[in-house]
This record gives structure tokens, sequence and C-alpha cells, in this order.
């Protein structure tokens, strides 16, 4: 190919690339304000918890979600019927006793300002938990504990599986670095969350996702928590990914409404997940 040739290409390359039509919000219709929904039952005892807000307007992005009060809210596996109480401005809460059951289908119907929006979910088990967390020396040769490491998203598994990581609170003196008195440090408690993707996601792939390390005294308690996530689920943290954390990479998708469980124009998402977990000490690496 010529040099003129591929001068041409390259200029109608630059050209496409740079046909951006500029976003004016003054032009855009005030959108309806929806039923937001962010509930889920587990397999851990209760209480399982709903919650519920409006969605936001374009200049009101960076404004507190705005709760739904007032709502009935309740939770059915066919056979039993649990109704929630809202013990905080749009937090629905069981009574403590509710466990969620592999194998079983919960049902939640919510009635507000006069409409009944209606979701249903299967809960599936996440199977065998034979995952450990693994432990690194710190970076600091001279500090006596471990850390370890964080990566929002990572690929190539069987099943997909939200972890979390709960460090919990503690106080300890740390001896001073200076030769004067040791000095007391508080830990407050942490949980860390990512997730584990099935196969190979390019929108994923090809967005940088940092490895975090996180250093811990020794002898502090750490739970590990596995998440099971059914299949339309994943579905709907795949879309929402593509949205937000996975948005600017060379495979994005067009923007789009997420898919979701929930009946007449509610969004979010009914989840319900099988919760194993271990329990570690930081070890004194």
């Amino acid at each position: 190919m010529d040099s003129p040739k591929i001068f041409l290409l390259v200029f109608c390359l630059v050209c496409l690339i740079s046909c951006v039509q500029e976003l004016e919000p003054d032009s855009l219709v005030d959108p309806v304000s929806l039923l937001v929904v962010d509930g889920a039952i587990t397999t851990q005892e209760g209480p399982q918890t709903v919650k519920l807000t409006l969605s936001k307007s374009l200049e009101a992005l960076n404004e507190p979600a705005v709760p739904v009060s007032g709502a009935e809210v309740s939770v059915s596996d066919g056979s039993r019927t649990w109704h929630f109480t809202e013990n905080e401005p749009g937090i629905y809460q069981s009574n403590p006793s509710m466990q969620g059951k592999v194998g079983e289908t919960y049902s939640l119907t919510i009635v507000s300002e006069g409409k009944t929006y209606t979701a249903s979910e299967k809960l599936y088990s996440g199977g065998d938990f034979d995952e450990e967390l693994l432990f690194h020396p710190p970076p600091d040769p001279d500090y006596k504990g471990a850390s370890f490491a964080i990566i929002d998203h990572q690929f190539g598994f069987d099943e997909p599986h939200q972890w979390e990581v709960i460090v919990d609170d503690t106080a300890y003196y740390r001896p001073s670095r200076t030769g004067g008195d040791s000095v007391l440090v508080e830990v407050a408690s942490r949980t860390f969350t990512y997730y584990t993707h099935p196969l190979i996601e390019p929108n994923g792939l090809f967005t940088f996702s940092p490895t975090n390390y996180y250093g811990y005294p020794a002898g502090l308690g750490i739970t590990f928590r596995r998440l099971s996530i059914s299949g339309l689920h994943y579905r709907y943290l795949r879309a929402l990914f593509s949205e937000t954390e996975w948005r600017g990479g060379l495979f994005d998708t067009p923007p789009g409404n997420l898919p979701t469980n929930l009946s007449d124009g509610a969004i979010g998402y009914f989840s319900t997940h099988e919760v194993k977990e271990k329990r570690y000490r930081v070890p004194d690496l």
C-alpha cells in the first residue's frame, strides 16, 4: 500500500474516532423515579435484608439515594411467608430466625405507593469450599504479621462467586520506631469484596485491575466468606460491571438497561446466596 492510501486510511480512522456528539443534560427529558431494590436471602441466620430507594436524575447522581419508606415487604418460600419490618428508612428486615435453604425458591413481594412489585430467585449451592486465603510476608520485615492480596475481578473459574474478606476490629501496641513509648494502633473492622468470573470476560480482562496488599498484625481474626451466584444474577452483575468498572476498554458493550428479575418497572435485583466461610488468625510471617 502506497503512502497516500495509508495517509487516507489514518485520516478516516481519526475522523471516525473523533466524531462524538456532545451530551447536553438540559436536553434530556426529566426521568421518572423508579423503585430500586437491593435485597438478598442467604443461608446465614437472619435477619435478611431488603433495601428500597428511588432512582436518581442525572443532576442528582452524586446525591445520597432517597429511601422508600412505608412499603409492605414480604418473602415466601411457597409454604411460609416472612413479613419484613422497616427498621431504618428504606431498610426492611426479617426476624432473626429466617434462614435460606439451598434448593428453595424465594418470592419477594413489595407493595409501595399503590403498586405491587414481585421477584423470585432459586437458592443454588456454590459447591465445595476448597479455596484458602493466602497470606504473604509483610513489606516491612519488622512488622509482626502478614498481608493478603485483593484483586477486584479474577477470571477463568468454573462458577461465578462473590468473596468477602472480613477483618475483625482490634487494638494493639506497636513498638515505637523512634525509641519512645509503644504506640497504640486501633484497627477498625473492614470488609474487602471481590468476584471470580467463569471463563474469559474480554471487557474485564482489558480493564486494569490492580493487586492490592493489606497487612495486619499477627493473631488478628479474619473471616473468609464465599457467596454463591445464580446464572441470572451473574447476568445482572456482568452487565453492571460492563457499565461501570469495566467501562473504557477495547470491548465495551453498548449502554443499555440492566437485566433484572423484578416486575413492573422496578430495577435492581433480588438475589439468593449460599454462604460458606472459614476463620483464620493472621500468622507471623
